[in-house]
């Protein structure tokens, strides 16, 4: 959150509060926004905003549509694995019967420099392709419908305020909604105090009625 006045960002001041970090700073001069908002009526207002935004029914419909898009790239590049690696185990069988046939070929006729120069060369070709196969990842293919899309997203939506910020995914998951969102900038008026919300691509205003009170 950033103040509209200086430019300051609000910060946590108390345990109940947030401020305008100029009058945390020794800065009150430069910062004419001089009110202390509840943290608890600004944290349940503007994520309450936010999830009404984030479950309107454009959103819902584009997360469909991306979550589909996703799913097709993985399955398509499942599939192209999935090749290589039946491509490998055939080749694999391939060179066995190469070298069966020139086995069997020194056992009747008897070694000879080119014969044994090939059995070697093959045996060698045969290591290597086993060892990119060992490797290789198990593949299961995804299926055609990812199941429940909307709820696994409204679920998700609706723990924003429940982030655990031990969790080790909790600077991706905020940096995400910092680019989703941009920043919330606190605004005081007449009417009271209001935060400007700006979800790409649009500008929102959340009102924050009652968490105001003046320092």
């Amino acid at each position: 959150m950033t103040c509209a006045s200086c430019g300051g960002s609000y910060v946590v001041c108390n345990q109940r509060s947030y401020s305008c970090s100029s009058h945390t700073n020794g800065r009150d001069a430069s910062c004419q926004q001089k009110r202390r908002l509840r943290r608890d009526i600004v944290d349940e207002k503007i994520l309450a905003g936010i999830k009404d935004k984030l479950l309107a029914p454009d959103v819902m419909k584009n997360i469909n549509q991306l979550v589909a898009a996703r799913l097709k790239e993985l399955r398509e590049q499942d599939v192209t694995k999935k090749s290589e690696i039946m491509q490998m185990d055939s080749d694999a069988r391939d060179l066995d019967r190469q070298i069966d046939n020139i086995a069997n070929a020194i056992a009747e006729m008897g070694g000879s420099t080119a014969l044994t120069g090939k059995l070697e060369s093959l045996e060698r070709k045969k290591t290597k392709l086993l060892g990119k196969i060992a490797v290789a990842p198990k593949i299961e293919l995804l299926p055609d419908i990812f199941p429940d899309v909307g709820a696994r997203w409204r679920k998700l939506v609706a723990k924003l305020e429940g982030l655990d910020p031990n969790n080790p995914a909790f600077p991706d998951a905020r940096k995400a909604l910092l680019d989703l969102l941009g920043e919330v900038e606190i605004r005081e008026t007449v009417e009271g105090v209001e935060a400007l919300i700006g979800i790409h691509p649009a500008v929102y205003k959340q009102q924050l009625n009652g968490a105001q009170k003046r320092t």
